[in-house]
């Protein structure tokens, strides 16, 4: 009998701690499940990410909120949270619009408003001061609260850039691979490249060349693996996390010191949103139309790229809530919008280009 020869290294401390605080490699993403696609790097502001359970991918009625406890484990990587949050709330049949003033949501709710699981008392005191403001994980399976932040970096003059990101690239991945090519260049070209409208911090060449590579693949071999195409934005979402990590920090600072009043509604109505979905999406519209009418007025005949691009990020953003006055749908759809179906309007991408210098 042979004896193994193969010792297995010792873990240090030292190791370990480095490990805890961030030091993360990306990894492979595995099948899509239901929960939140939220990619995760090393950052300064680095928080324990949840572990996050996978559900059967067809079960449409499950919650986009998921298991509180699931979300407390440590050490959990990009391929346990990512990806799989799209597939939860799977894509509807493409059809006429519907009636009745109620915007058509084209990849479906990225945080559906027909859940009828709503959050109990006693979670409401396990999530402490912050609530969901506690961690990103939290934060995006409460549209109210979701809101709230948007609307703080946006009224604080702070880019948004990595939050709707992360938001787009969960839709992104809902399409079909013909469609993934075409929002994959609208979304790298408005978010990664050089001088982009929404550019995200520390995108380096090395990233948009796999991307690059990745899309000019696509066009010459037809057949080619849809998860390619859904792995595309992994390494760009790690650094976007980063970015959105310390933001969060920031806000919570600013509750903190008790000017948080300026951004959101008070924590007692924000607490009944969390029961009430009727609430939620009241909040939901009263913040982020008011910035997507801002946006549609300032210079409408000859708005900036990052004008025209940041109003389609929002309508997106709230098409994917559902926002359903008849006031929210006419604005809404005055704007392209990101990972559409129907044929794109937005002009600040180039289609079928290299993004990356050779």
């Amino acid at each position: 009998m042979s004896v193994p020869t193969h010792l297995r290294q010792r873990s240090s401390p030292e190791t370990l701690l480095c490990t805890l605080e961030g030091t993360l490699g990306p990894v492979e993403e595995p099948p899509m499940g239901p929960s939140l696609d939220l990619g995760l790097a090393p950052s300064s502001c680095t928080e324990n990410p949840p572990v996050t359970p996978v559900r059967d991918p067809g079960d449409l009625s499950e919650s986009w909120r998921g298991d509180d406890t699931a979300e407390e484990a440590d050490n959990t990587s990009e391929e346990a949270s990512i990806v799989s949050y799209g597939r939860a709330y799977g894509t509807p049949p493409e059809g006429p619009p519907p009636t009745g003033g109620r915007v058509p949501v084209q990849q479906s709710s990225i945080l559906s408003m027909d859940d009828e699981e709503r959050t109990s008392d006693n979670e409401l005191t396990q999530l402490g001061d912050n609530g969901p403001f506690n961690n990103i994980w939290k934060l995006l399976r409460h549209p109210a609260h979701l809101a709230v932040f948007l609307h703080y970096l946006l009224s604080s003059q702070m880019k948004p850039s990595s939050l709707l990101f992360l938001i787009i690239t969960n839709l992104y991945k809902l399409g079909t691979g013909k469609e993934m090519k075409k929002w994959a260049y609208e979304i790298t070209s408005t978010f990664l490249v050089q001088n982009a409208p929404l550019g995200i911090e520390n995108i380096d060449e090395t990233i948009l060349k796999e991307i690059d590579k990745v899309l000019q693949t696509s066009q010459e071999q037809q057949g080619q693996e849809e998860e390619e195409l859904k792995d595309i934005f992994l390494k760009a979402r790690e650094k976007a996390m980063e970015q959105l990590k310390c933001l969060l920090v920031e806000f919570r600072n600013t509750r903190t010191i008790g000017l948080s009043g300026l951004y959101m509604p008070n924590d007692v109505t924000l607490d009944d949103s969390l029961r009430d979905k009727n609430a939620e999406l009241h909040i939901v519209e009263s913040l982020l139309l008011t910035e997507l009418e801002t946006l549609g007025k300032e210079d409408a005949e000859n708005p900036s790229d990052y004008k025209s691009a940041l109003a389609s990020a929002l309508a997106t953003v709230l098409k994917s809530f559902g926002v359903k006055t008849p006031n929210a749908v006419a604005l809404i759809e005055r704007f392209p919008t990101f990972v559409a179906r129907e044929k794109s309007r937005l002009k600040f991408f180039p289609r079928n280009k290299k993004l990356a210098a050779p």
